[in-house]
């Protein structure tokens, strides 16, 4: 068996509702600033925070890093519509309107999201099934990803092997082979700060054996926990498990 989809929602950047909007001496440009806040409500120093405006950013753009109050700051900026942006894993993009003479704070909130992945089984390949091996490119790319990861304040959690080896490790028994069970199982547990996988959960499974062989792979797995700021923290996590009849692996 192996994995035929593995997404990782590790986090994401919601702004704070609506911002402050504060007029400025009368002038022709404008004035961007807020905060920056980590997922445990701390100033998150250090964060690289992109402004840009006009199509494909086609117009103004700049880019600063949250200082020791984990404040950002732009001036002297035209009127317009501009982009904020952060390098992080699944953070959306947000859109401020800017008048001359504006002073408009917005600040930012890291939140930990639920980490999600969805993974395929063979019911009926047999026994012995040779593991999946990533191709380098993908090796390095994950490695690329983790060493940016570590420079920042907040990393998500992934499963200890790397998401690039990982496939959860899911026993067909002779009752799931024989009546050739197959079907769709929704797991959702937490990752501890310990990276043990607990309080998993069937969300949804077409047959008991199919959740409970789900169940059984995900308990015995060990992760990396999520951290903020270097501290462990637990994170939810969403697996879905595909039992499929005749797909072997690539």
């Amino acid at each position: 068996m192996r994995a035929v989809v593995a997404s990782a929602a590790v986090l994401f950047l919601a702004i704070a509702s609506g911002g402050v909007r504060m007029h400025a001496r009368q002038s022709a440009h404008a004035t961007l600033m807020g905060t920056v806040y980590d997922p445990i409500g701390a100033p998150a120093e250090g964060v690289l925070v992109y402004i840009e405006s006009g199509p494909f950013g086609s117009g103004v753009s700049d880019e600063t890093h949250t200082d020791q109050a984990g404040q950002y700051r732009f001036e002297k900026l035209p009127p317009g519509v501009y982009t904020i942006t952060t390098p992080m894993a699944s953070a959306p993009s947000i859109e401020v309107s800017l008048d001359a003479g504006q002073l408009v704070r917005h600040d930012i909130r890291m939140q930990i999201e639920e980490v999600i992945a969805t993974f395929s089984v063979c019911v009926d390949c047999g026994p012995v099934v040779s593991r999946y091996t990533p191709p380098d490119s993908l090796v390095k790319e994950f490695a690329s990803d983790r060493d940016a990861a570590a420079k920042q304040s907040v990393r998500g959690a992934e499963p200890e092997v790397g998401w690039e080896y990982y496939q959860p490790d899911v026993r067909i028994t002779d009752a799931i082979r024989e009546r050739s069970l197959t079907g769709t199982v929704v797991l959702e547990a937490r990752v501890e700060t310990d990276g043990a996988v607990k309080r998993v959960t069937v969300v949804s499974s077409p047959h008991p054996e199919l959740g409970a062989a789900a169940v059984a792979a995900l308990e015995n797995e060990r992760w990396t926990a999520a951290t903020v700021r270097g501290m462990p923290v637990v994170v939810p996590l969403r697996l879905t498990i595909e039992f499929l009849r005749g797909a072997k692996p690539e």
